[in-house]
């Protein structure tokens, strides 16, 4: 009876220890949303600031390739002008300076116009 009570304290405090380590490394990483729907209204937003939060009818946004985990590139058209853009997930963001985290880079399947 001696050896059962030992075990089983000692799977319970495996068992503890196990969820106190998944407890301390979870971190925060399930909390932020997948990457696809940050690229999409981080071009959305690009697309506002482009045409300067006017955009109606003729303004389209597609993201058209995933070369990296944090990177996207997404094609926009504003009115008659279609360019991609290279959207870093990581570091975009609109400051006093301007946009950072975004690069012009060729559209796939088609030139730009």
């Amino acid at each position: 009876m001696k050896w059962l009570i030992l075990t089983v304290a000692m799977l319970t405090a495996s068992a503890l220890l196990v969820a106190g380590i998944y407890v301390r490394d979870r971190g925060t990483t399930g909390l932020r949303p997948p990457p696809q729907p940050l690229a999409q209204r981080d071009a959305q937003e690009m697309l506002s600031l482009l045409d300067g939060g006017r955009c109606a009818d003729g303004c389209t946004v597609a993201l058209v390739r995933h070369p990296r985990p944090s990177r996207w590139v997404a094609r926009v058209q504003v009115a008659a002008v279609t360019k991609c853009f290279e959207l870093d997930l990581l570091s975009f963001r609109w400051t006093r300076s301007g946009l950072h985290g975004v690069s012009v880079v060729g559209c796939p399947g088609g030139p730009e116009s």
